[in-house]
């Protein structure tokens, strides 16, 4: 090693290791790097929702998405996207699907892929403290109640939606709290699309527009920003 680096390990967490260059008597430069793997179990449903503090790589035999809403269908959308190789960002939520079983998730030293909320529904859970919902917001967990299908309900003990607790390196779905009159919202399964389909002018049916995170924005598309949009359970792309 040259005589102007310096080599720390640290032997707690995740292994970390620092690779410092020293120029005289300050820090020029500081890399981290992360060694070690995160366990994801997944239960007789065929689905998780995960988060992380680190990114990392998503192995064989699993498959990612984020989450969208379809107010319309009182519906949360998976598409499925990410595949086994896929980085995923740190603190991102993430609904995950694979045969039942335990699984090995290793941290990886890249960015990995990001989302933001406008994009992604879910919200990832650093730890089992309580989560209060933001003003006009309700939260949902992923569950199976009985002779209901697979999708995002109210916690058992939580009033309305307005608080959640003990989803450490889980994540959790926020919607409108006006959106949620069926007490959950189901799991609708779609294949990738890869980019949405492009529509302009004027919506002359007058059908509802929503965000992904399910904000209504009107019927109209002449003045909508350059995003992704959802009606009639499809999604559409405005430039």
């Amino acid at each position: 090693m040259p005589e102007n680096q310096a080599r720390i390990s640290f032997n707690e967490n995740y292994g970390e290791i620092a690779s410092i260059t020293q120029g005289g008597a300050y820090i020029s430069n500081l890399s981290i790097r992360y060694n070690g793997t995160y366990k994801l179990k997944i239960g007789n449903s065929g689905y998780a929702t995960f988060s992380s503090q680190h990114p990392y790589i998503l192995p064989n035999g699993l498959k990612g998405s984020i989450v969208t809403i379809d107010p319309s269908q009182k519906s949360a959308i998976a598409d499925f996207c990410l595949q086994p190789g896929n980085i995923i960002g740190a603190q991102q939520g993430i609904l995950i699907k694979g045969d039942p079983g335990e699984y090995t998730l290793r941290i990886a030293n890249e960015q990995g892929k990001q989302f933001n909320e406008q994009q992604n529904c879910l919200r990832p859970v650093a730890s089992n403290n309580l989560i209060h919902a933001p003003a006009g917001k309700q939260l949902l967990i992923l569950a199976k109640p009985n002779e209901k299908n697979i999708g995002f309900y109210l916690q058992k003990g939580s009033k309305e939606g307005d608080c959640i607790r003990n989803l450490a390196n889980k994540a959790y779905l926020e919607i409108p709290k006006n959106l949620n009159g069926a007490q959950g919202l189901k799991l609708e399964l779609r294949e990738p699309t890869g980019i949405a389909p492009t529509y302009s002018g004027t919506n002359k049916k007058g059908i509802n527009i929503y965000t992904p995170s399910g904000t209504h924005v009107g019927t109209n598309t002449d003045n909508l920003p350059k995003g992704i949009y959802i009606t009639q359970g499809k999604n559409f792309f405005v430039k």
